[in-house]
């Protein structure tokens, strides 16, 4: 028996450069959501590389700790992309 060890980085770098890395992100529905007052453009601009549904919402008012200050907007979006 055969048991390759990989870092976390070296798994994600082989699963990017696999033809089934882009096949699973491209077609899966993905949701994004950001604070304001940090660089969002990437976040957005993210939205090209997915072939499935595509939603981005930001978040006002919120630090980097969405889920603990935003909770009940957050809670909203994913009920509303869940649902």
């Amino acid at each position: 028996m055969t048991v390759f060890i990989f870092s976390a980085d070296q798994a994600l770098k082989k699963l990017r450069d696999s033809k089934h890395w882009t096949a699973l992100v491209a077609s899966c529905p993905s949701h994004a959501h950001w604070l304001n007052g940090e660089p969002s453009e990437r976040m957005k601009m993210s939205g090209r590389f997915v072939k499935g549904p595509w939603r981005y919402e930001q978040i006002d008012g919120a630090s980097h700790w969405i889920p603990l200050e935003a909770s009940n907007r957050l809670n909203q979006l994913l009920i509303e992309w869940l649902g």
